[in-house]
């Protein structure tokens, strides 16, 4: 006779112990620009979608030089957007991008620093001043803020 401790795991048991496992947190750095379309990034969200549920990627600094906003909206729906604490955007981006980046903003809660540069607008037209009250409004949830800093904010006249 054999125990049950002594047989092969079934189906069943290696279920519940796959849903009793904590995820595991990769901590990361991230700066997105173009080149890194070409190397460690695309593997590490291939790598990262494969383990979804297992895997936790908590980024605490969060730098964007340049790339689509696309693939950085694809990129931030992997990360664990309240682990981040630091957020840089130092690409030339009109309002309506920037407000589109804000949806993400408002969910960093634990955001202490955060940088924007070259960020173009005017805000003759109505919409570009939605886009201004969209953002600010996103600065509300952002109850760790220590340090703003932004260049040429036009926009907030």
């Amino acid at each position: 006779m054999y125990s049950r401790s002594m047989m092969a795991p079934t189906v069943e048991d290696r279920s519940r112990r796959e849903q009793s496992l904590t995820p595991l947190q990769v901590f990361i750095e991230l700066c997105l620009n173009e080149r890194t379309l070409d190397g460690f990034l695309p593997y590490l969200m291939s790598w990262a979608e494969q383990r979804k549920g297992l895997i936790h990627l908590c980024c605490k600094k969060l730098n964007i030089v340049s790339m689509p906003l696309g693939t950085i909206v694809k990129v931030l729906s992997m990360v664990q957007l309240d682990c981040i604490q630091e957020v840089q955007v130092n690409c030339p981006w009109h309002l309506s991008t920037l407000a589109t980046f804000s949806l993400f903003l408002g969910h960093m809660s634990n955001v202490q620093r955060l940088l924007f540069c070259h960020i173009h607008a005017s805000v003759r037209e109505e919409q570009e001043q939605h886009h201004v009250v969209q953002i600010t409004s996103q600065f509300l949830r952002l109850h760790h803020l220590q340090d703003l800093y932004m260049e040429s904010p036009s926009f907030l006249e």
